[in-house]
C-alpha cells in the first residue's frame, strides 16, 4: 500500500511541482563551495600576475638606470 505524500503543485503550471520545501544544507553548501573556491582561486591568479609585473617593472627600471653596466641592474640575492 503507498502512503501519501504531500507537495505543492501549481494548478496553471503542474511543472512547477515542489515536493521539498525544507533547505538542504549539504546541497546549499556544495553549490556554494564552487563559487567560493573559484573566486579565491581567479583572486590568487590575479595577485600574482600584478606582483610578477611590479617586479619586472623593478627590473627594468635598474636596467634603464644602468644601461652600461649589466651587473648593477641585477638584484642582491643575500
Amino acid at each position: 500500500m503507498e502512503t501519501p505524500f504531500h507537495g505543492l503543485v501549481n494548478p496553471a503550471k503542474p511543472e512547477q511541482a515542489i515536493l521539498y520545501r525544507d533547505l538542504r544544507w549539504g546541497l546549499l553548501l556544495l553549490m556554494s563551495a564552487f563559487p567560493t573556491i573559484f573566486t579565491r582561486v581567479g583572486g590568487l591568479v590575479a595577485f600574482g600576475g600584478l606582483a610578477a609585473a611590479r617586479e619586472i617593472k623593478g627590473i627594468i627600471t635598474l636596467q634603464e638606470l644602468h644601461p652600461t653596466a649589466p651587473w648593477k641592474s641585477q638584484e642582491c640575492q643575500a
